[in-house]
């Protein structure tokens, strides 16, 4: 599949819609397989990628500016990114660990911190709390 992002689309009210990728991204698309594990968009618009490798990167469709995000210290690709409606970014990795983005600082949460799911998979919000699921099952 590798070059889906030369246009990527959303479903909005039942529509397909489509958001074109900054000219320099999808160019590189069509020449190399990009394998991402995650995808999400932040409240500003910002679409967030986690491509096979240790960082999320983006793009802002409105101003068409990349970004690019690295958590201090993990070497690990992350597995899932959820945008939360309240701002944060999450980020779920292997071996019990998330981060979390809010206002530019990162935070990195362990098993010391009560992370006990294991390899994080998925990531969501019920009644306003951030639920995990990996490989050892899920929690708040």
């Amino acid at each position: 599949m590798g070059g889906w992002l030369r246009t990527t689309r959303k479903l909005e009210e039942r529509e397909w819609q489509e958001i074109p990728a900054p000219p320099e991204l999808a160019k590189a698309l069509l020449t190399r397989r990009v394998r991402t594990q995650s995808i999400a968009r932040d409240t500003s618009g910002a679409l967030w990628l986690s491509p096979h490798k240790p960082a999320c990167s983006g793009w802002r469709p409105a101003s068409g500016s990349k970004f690019s995000y690295q958590v201090s210290h993990h070497p690990n690709i992350p597995s899932v990114i959820y945008a939360d409606a309240n701002g944060p970014i999450w980020l779920g990795y292997p071996h019990a660990r998330i981060a979390t983005l809010t206002h530019d600082n990162w935070r990195l949460y362990t098993e010391k911190d009560g992370i006990t799911v294991g390899s994080v998979q998925v990531l969501g919000k019920v009644n306003n709390e951030i639920w995990a699921g990996g490989d050892r099952g899920t929690g708040t």
